[in-house]
């Protein structure tokens, strides 16, 4: 209507970016950032394989490796969530992703197990504010009509990142070595780094310093996510299945070269059609609950938990016989619910949180979620090496997802002044 001021969630920008709207181009550049921090996070352990056997690691060790590629960021996702709605989203990019270039690079130099934890706590450390930062990128520039689809795709950098790995860091590593594939990730991450410096530009803002690391504030974040239920309930869900994700990440390809005996290179292509499949649905998650269910995000989980319990109990019973279009469905439905509900769920922690403090509490979220991260792939390594048992393990983790899902069914509760508004 004529004289309608502008509302708050969608701030003045440019018209456009090679003749592309400004939020469109934002969440385009938020995709290829996102995957280029993902790509050590996710090149590393679809290099389980060559690793375990040059240096002898047992899965117990490969799962803490991996687990600590992101959950090393335990302390550094809040703070850096904080230091984003302080100093803005593109300060706090540019300096973790220099960093996790460096420690990717350092990474082709392992050769001991203590030189690879401290290097993957050191990626986690780096890659862990730019979850909330990119997630800062979005709530600040697409209006949230579009909102579910924008985070849906920025996520789909982690799918994108983690197809491409999967698919041709094998096949690097076989010809060369695996060194040799960590530099090459290295290379991508730098070519992210400069398209970030280039392209982004931040929303204008007032308060874009700051003094000193507001502990209190960083607190009172921690508890309020603890005590607002529309907040605790979907971080129990994204613990739960966060730890999920990692598994099929650490696992799904050792697990296909141990007990379907397939190749590293089949293997790494199965984890692709994961992958793949899991860019599509990341945006169509995002699509049903913005279209379909009227940006409600709670029931668009449950639906995921759900099938990705029935895909969790079902890549149990893979083993040699199992058809390669069965490996294949089963891989893709893994895909489609495991490695797809990313985009939601920060959609709904930021909506709930509202504008000022929605990178901070994302956060926060964030910091609870990296627990399991860390523990959850060193414990399914653990109960595999216990008791040579995939099956076991992978029936464990269905269990779980299920009933975690049922607790969201029961529990969860949408933000009344978002929905709305």
């Amino acid at each position: 209507m004529p004289g309608m001021k502008t509302p708050p969630d969608q701030p003045q920008a440019p018209r456009a970016v090679f003749s592309i709207p400004y939020h469109w181009f934002v969440i385009g550049l938020s995709t290829f950032v996102v995957a280029g921090m993902a790509i050590g996070g996710t090149g590393i352990p679809v290099l389980s394989p060559f690793l375990r056997e040059e240096l002898s690691f047992s899965r117990t060790e490969l799962g803490l490796i991996t687990s600590l590629l992101i959950g090393g960021g335990l302390g550094t996702a809040l703070i850096g969530g904080w230091l984003t709605d302080a100093w803005g989203v593109k300060r706090v990019l540019v300096y973790t992703a220099i960093a996790l270039t460096v420690v990717v690079f350092g990474f082709s130099f392992v050769n001991s197990l203590w030189l690879a934890l401290v290097l993957a706590t050191a990626g986690g450390l780096a890659q862990a504010p730019s979850f909330p930062a990119t997630s800062k990128a979005i709530v600040d520039w697409v209006p949230r009509r579009a909102r579910g689809f924008g985070m849906g795709m920025k996520q789909t950098g982690v799918s994108g990142a983690g197809a491409l790995v999967a698919l041709i860091m094998p096949s690097i590593a076989q010809a060369t070595s695996w060194r040799v594939a960590v530099m090459v990730m290295a290379g991508l991450t730098t070519i992210m780094l400069v398209a970030l410096v280039v392209l982004y530009k931040d929303k204008p803002r007032e308060d874009a310093t700051v003094t000193k690391l507001d502990t209190g504030k960083l607190l009172r974040a921690l508890v309020e996510v603890v005590r607002d239920r529309r907040l605790s309930i979907p971080t129990a869900y994204s613990c739960v299945f966060v730890g999920m994700q990692f598994l099929v990440g650490a696992y799904l390809i050792l697990f296909l070269v141990e007990r379907a005996d397939l190749s590293p290179v089949v293997a790494g292509t199965f984890m692709g059609i994961a992958q793949i499949t899991s860019i599509f649905w990341r945006v169509g998650w995002g699509v049903v609950s913005d279209a379909v269910f009227g940006s409600r995000r709670v029931i668009v989980l449950v639906i995921i938990g759900a099938l990705g319990a029935v895909a969790l109990f079902a890549i149990g019973l893979v083993n040699e016989g199992t058809p390669l279009l069965v490996v294949g469905l089963i891989s893709a439905l893994l895909g489609g619910t495991v490695l797809s509900w990313q985009g939601i769920y920060p959609a709904l922690i930021m909506e709930v949180a509202g504008p000022d403090q929605s990178a901070t509490m994302l956060g926060a979220s964030n910091t609870f979620t990296r627990v399991f991260i860390i523990i959850s792939p060193p414990l399914f390594g653990l109960v595999v090496d216990a008791t040579d048992s995939y099956r076991l393990a992978w029936s464990i983790a269905a269990v779980i997802a299920a009933v975690t899902t049922l607790g969201l069914l029961a529990l969860g509760r949408e933000n009344p002044r978002e929905q709305s508004s």
